[in-house]
């Protein structure tokens, strides 16, 4: 009977983290069984695992500082395996962090959106190379991204994204120079 109640608490507590871990697996089952292909379905997970780690650090600062790898992930998709798994990629991956995040609003559709194009863009233009695709893909997805804050935001809010935004596109440019080529030779 303790068991049962225990159970019931643990998951009650828990049920972003299983609902994103029911995700993962639910996904993988259907990569699996459309690629047939073992290694791309762990390669994509581990994308999704690595795209969803900062969440970590933003419960507890409960603020983005540009620091993040979602970007980086979602053109690693797009990239090896093409527009479409790109996009999906970005969009889920986005949604998941957003849920493990607890911050879903009327902006998440939008980052989705413009996650999903960053995934699509490097996919479609794969053959510019991953360090140039992968700079244009988060110019591209930050400008979207950017958008509704210049046309309704206040200058505060503004400047606070574009600083964000600067921080963000200059780690993934290092990330695309410095890793990028590491990760190729993997793929």
């Amino acid at each position: 009977m303790n068991l049962a109640k225990a159970a019931k608490r643990y998951f009650s507590q828990n049920r972003r983290w299983l609902l994103v871990a029911s995700s993962i697996i639910i996904i993988a089952a259907a990569l699996l069984a459309v690629t047939g292909y073992l290694k791309s379905t762990i390669v994509l997970i581990v994308l999704f695992l690595v795209a969803v780690l900062p969440t970590i650090y933003q419960r507890w600062l409960r603020a983005s500082i540009g620091i993040e790898f979602m970007v980086f992930s979602t053109v690693i998709a797009g990239f090896a395996y093409g527009p479409g798994t790109g996009f999906v990629f970005g969009a889920v991956s986005l949604f998941a962090k957003d849920v493990m995040n607890r911050t879903i609003g009327e902006w998440t559709m939008l980052n989705m959106v413009a996650m999903g194009v960053a995934g699509f863009i490097a996919g479609y233009f794969s053959s510019l190379g991953l360090v140039l695709v992968g700079v244009l893909a988060t110019v591209v997805s930050e400008i979207l991204r950017q958008i509704p804050t210049f046309l309704i935001g206040d200058i505060q809010i503004r400047i606070k994204n574009i600083a964000i935004a600067s921080i963000h596109v200059a780690f993934n440019l290092w990330l695309f120079v410095t890793v990028s080529p590491i990760i190729q030779g993997l793929l």
